[in-house]
């Protein structure tokens, strides 16, 4: 399979949280924060995405997707 082919079955997801401009800022500001973040939605789950972002005191909005609680 192709990277092309590869990327395109992996398009969509759950919109968990949505950043705006400034969280986004702040989040380059700080190196491998980025990485960090999808791998706690991954592999820690939603509570775990909310504890890092709030840690880093990155305004979100919980997304249509969001589990309940």
């Amino acid at each position: 399979m192709t990277d092309e082919e590869v990327a395109a079955e992996e398009v969509g997801g759950e919109t968990w949280a949505l950043l705006p401009a400034e969280s986004l800022r702040a989040m380059r500001r700080v190196p491998g924060l980025q990485a960090a973040i999808l791998d706690a939605a991954e592999n820690g789950g939603f509570a775990e995405l909310v504890n890092l972002l709030t840690a880093y005191h990155l305004v979100y909005e919980k997304g249509p997707d969001a589990p309940a609680g």
